[in-house]
């Protein structure tokens, strides 16, 4: 039985140790996922997923146009540069859902790691959405345009959906007491 074991383990393990020396395993480059939005037209972020693999659920974004507002940072083992990232959002100003897919060229990838990484953290994959129901994505060095690169990598056009407004309407209610929205 203790043979029978061994011979398992060493059968699970050989494979772990050939794919760490073979030259074509490369692992993944890090690059963290961050969103921004335009600070007049709040929206709240319901749903991202990247290639159907990766998902987040940013929530509530409002600040200036091309500044990261949220990051979130991907625990390893690192996804790869995504090919398709989809976004579902609710306008509080307009009160209306959009969703879209923005696809991402294959050549994104080489663009990400040719892109000079930032003194501090990593590169960021950012996705942003438009009062007109646009939806961008960047990859950058920065936290904003400003002081760093920004790339544009896509766009696509939203489109709108159906959801219930009323889960929304206390924060709808506050946004407008703030005179936010």
């Amino acid at each position: 039985m203790k043979s029978f074991r061994l011979i398992l383990a060493a059968l699970l393990i050989t494979p772990l140790f050939s794919l760490a020396g073979c030259t074509s395993f490369k692992a993944q480059e890090r690059f963290d996922i961050g969103y921004t939005h335009n600070r007049e037209d709040p929206v709240f972020i319901e749903k991202v997923i990247f290639d159907k693999s990766f998902y987040d659920a940013p929530g509530i974004i409002s600040l200036d146009w091309k500044e990261v507002g949220k990051i979130t940072v991907p625990a390893p083992p690192f996804p790869p540069v995504p090919q398709k990232i989809f976004i579902r959002w609710f306008d509080y100003k307009q009160q209306v859902f959009y969703e879209t897919t923005v696809k991402i060229p294959i050549e994104a990838a080489k663009v990400v790691t040719d892109l000079p990484k930032p003194r501090f953290g990593s590169r960021i994959i950012t996705t942003g959405v438009l009062p007109n129901g646009e939806a961008v994505v960047w990859v950058s060095n920065s936290l904003r345009a400003s002081i760093g690169t920004w790339i544009e990598l896509a766009r696509a056009q939203g489109r709108q959906v159906e959801g219930d407004v009323e889960n929304y309407r206390p924060q709808i209610e506050e946004m407008r007491q703030l005179g936010e929205i």
